[in-house]
């Protein structure tokens, strides 16, 4: 094998994830049986060839690699001796190879950037010149699937929605085309996610850290022009909904869910301009809800409520009460979903009314039904409580209650009922035996302690947490899936509370007092001179919390029940989003969250460690090996679950080559920042 290059050209060496991100370039360098190979016909060269196995003999290595040198004469006296960069070369090779042999798709998808990158170009074009084509929400539904991939694929996809939809434009014609293709698309993927419209409208419109400062101003300069085009979908959408509504089939039925999903994730992003069709959309809150889709739609007409209703200082009295009085209903015949987005926008519509009394009508009504089945239980506690689904219901709507209002608060004083009380209420349904009530008592008490936190570091709390987490039972996933699910929901309401606060304090003065927000832990308005001090605390409960439960979350990933593990990477990401704790014992168990089946646990991962590493330079690689560990803790355990679940005397195939588990982005990442003769010995 031959190494020839000119002395004006640079074999791409200096940086191995780069070189091997294309690696047509460095073969198109090297000479294999005197000739040159593609990156597809490398991978057919047999690895027994005498070529691949005397790399390693160093006394032979200059009958192997012969250096040619062209217009460069006065090197000709030179000694013979392999130069530093062919040395490098032949070390990218060797793990080229290894990667061809061991893991053949993955070197594919190396190749194919490129490929991808034209797949999506041609893709945009055919959009942007056929937007008749039939096969276009197709084409955006494939197009998604990429918002994650390479970097520059990523920025590509996101560049081509926003010339397909968030462009201005004046032709009614082409709103109408976008809207129909948003709302096409919304129902190929409402199955697995009703987000991406959200998400996908943030990466326009929002400014991160992590974002360079070319993205962060070009942002900028697009927010008017995205939100312009937003507002014309927006009217277009409340059109649809009548034409959608005239006609009665399931079809009809699944349009009318997306429009309104739609509805929500774009009128999220500027709320005025959804303000103006507030009196078409409240009517669907009354529908009469028989099948999921009535529930649906509810559902998200209720979340479009609680971001229109706080600008509706102008509305009338009584269409607030109107208001508040159809929510109440729904909370007496509603599914879960439904009731929860109800008391969300009830909690806003009670903010611009200040009708107390009515939160606390209802809080005394499902209260005292809980008392009630409670000192029937005490009673007689070996009879089965009768009427226990509505039992559950109210224990969830309470928890709910709960989240949103603060009965420590002035107004609530007169209530016969503390909230220590309503905390005992909950731990007392836990430790019943009905598996329905336990679940739902669990879940009252995470909306419960997403505002009084404090609850989460006391012995009750804790135990309690603890106990359901190390039960390994598979009767028991359900209720282990949930404790992490409240641990989630309370990070993640931290960051809420703390924007909700930033927002409060753009519009007020620094010495006076705001008007009480329901939605605030503080028994007082939040003012300019306490907002610090306030989102401190909040930070300072987070991190405790966060603390206090980290190693045994973490612990849980180890499962063979995949929605665990997607319920812990969960509340791995809120915690490394605020930074909560130190990142370096997240990292064994991101590097074996690489080498999870699940697809989204995997790029998360990844995610999190080039975020950590741009971060904090160095700090992967003082915990490789405890990742490689905890990757093979994992993988055997799946192993383990894959052997009881098939056929015990099947033979093992000999010659059976073992996919590598290392995602290629995190083997070349870890690669290129540690020392291989390390590591080798020790895996």
């Amino acid at each position: 094998m031959n190494s020839g290059y000119d002395s004006d050209e640079e074999i791409p060496t200096n940086d191995i994830s780069t070189a091997l991100q294309n690696p047509d370039i460095l073969l198109a360098h090297l000479n294999v049986g005197g000739q040159s190979l593609s990156a597809i016909e490398f991978i057919k060269v047999d690895e027994d060839t005498p070529g691949f196995n005397a790399w390693n003999d160093v006394d032979n290595s200059l009958t192997i690699v012969g250096e040619q040198r062209h217009n460069n004469e006065e090197d000709d006296d030179m000694p013979n001796e392999t130069p530093l960069k062919v040395i490098k070369t032949m070390d990218m090779v060797r793990r080229l190879h290894l990667l061809a042999a061991t893991q053949q798709p993955k070197l594919h998808s190396l190749i194919c950037v490129s490929v991808r990158k034209r797949v999506v170009k041609i893709f945009r074009d055919v959009c942007l010149s056929q937007p008749d084509f039939v096969r276009i929400p197709d084409i955006c539904s494939r197009l998604l699937r990429r918002i994650h991939d390479e970097e520059s694929i990523r920025k590509l996809v996101l560049e081509t929605f926003q010339q397909l939809w968030f462009s201005p434009t004046r032709n009614n014609y082409e709103v109408r085309q976008r809207v129909q293709t948003i709302i096409d698309v919304l129902i190929d993927a409402q199955k697995q996610n009703n987000t991406w419209l959200e998400n996908l409208v943030k990466e326009f419109l929002q400014i991160n850290d992590k974002q360079s400062n070319d993205d962060k101003a070009r942002i900028r300069e697009q927010r008017k022009d995205v939100l312009n085009a937003i507002k014309d979908i927006i009217n277009e959408l409340v059109e649809s909904i009548l034409k959608i509504e005239s006609a009665n089939d399931q079809v009809s039925s699944n349009k009318m869910v997306a429009t309104f999903i739609a509805l929500y994730a774009l009128g999220k992003a500027n709320p005025e301009h959804v303000l103006p069709h507030v009196s078409t959309i409240v009517e669907y809150l009354n529908i009469k809800c028989t099948s999921y889709n009535d529930n649906a739609i509810v559902q998200y007409v209720a979340k479009i409520l609680e971001f229109t209703v706080p600008l509706m200082k102008s509305a009338s009295s009584s269409i607030i009460y109107s208001l508040e009085g159809s929510l109440t209903k729904l909370l007496l015949v509603s599914g879960q979903l439904v009731i929860h987005s109800s008391i969300a926008c009830l909690a806003a519509a009670i903010r611009l009314s200040k009708n107390v009394s009515l939160v606390k009508d209802v809080l005394i009504r499902y209260h005292s039904f809980i008392i009630e089945c409670q000192e029937k239980i005490i009673e007689k506690p070996k009879e089965e409580c009768k009427g226990s689904a509505q039992l559950a219901r109210s224990i969830y709507i309470l928890g709910v209650l709960c989240k949103y209002f603060d009965v420590e608060r002035s107004e609530y004083d007169d209530l016969q009922f503390s909230v220590d009380d309503i905390f005992q209420l909950f731990m007392f349904f836990i430790e019943r035996n009905d598996s329905v009530v336990k679940l739902k008592s669990v879940v009252g008490l995470g909306f419960f302690l997403q505002r009084y936190g404090h609850y989460l570091v006391e012995d009750a709390v804790r135990q309690l947490y603890h106990t359901y987490l190390l039960d390994r039972r598979p009767i028991a996933a359900q209720l282990r899936c949930q404790v992490l699910i409240n641990l989630e929901e309370y990070f993640r309401d931290c960051i809420r509370r703390m924007a909700e606060q930033d927002v409060d304090y753009l519009n007020i003065p620094t010495t006076t007092n705001t008007h009480h927000d329901e939605n605030s832990n503080d028994t007082h308005g939040i003012t300019g001179a306490n907002l610090k001090d306030t989102a401190d605390v909040h930070s300072e409960m987070a991190s405790s919390i966060a603390q206090c439960y980290l190693r045994i979350v973490l612990d849980t990933y180890l499962s063979e029940d995949e929605i665990i593990r997607q319920c812990v990477r969960k509340v791995v990401t809120c915690i490394l989003e605020q930074g909560l704790v130190h990142p370096v014992q997240f990292i064994p168990f991101l590097i074996a969250m690489t080498t999870d089946r699940d697809i989204n646990i995997q790029q998360s991962a990844e995610q999190n460690l080039q975020d950590l590493d741009k971060t904090n330079p160095g700090i992967i690689q003082t915990k490789v090996m405890q990742g490689f560990k905890m990757s093979y803790q994992l993988q055997k355990l799946l192993t383990m679950q894959n052997a009881k679940q098939s056929d015990p005397q099947a033979d093992i195939i000999r010659g059976k080559i073992c996919s590598v588990l290392i995602g290629d982005k995190t083997f070349w990442f870890i690669n290129q920042r540690t020392k291989k003769e390390s590591n080798i010995p020790a895996v």
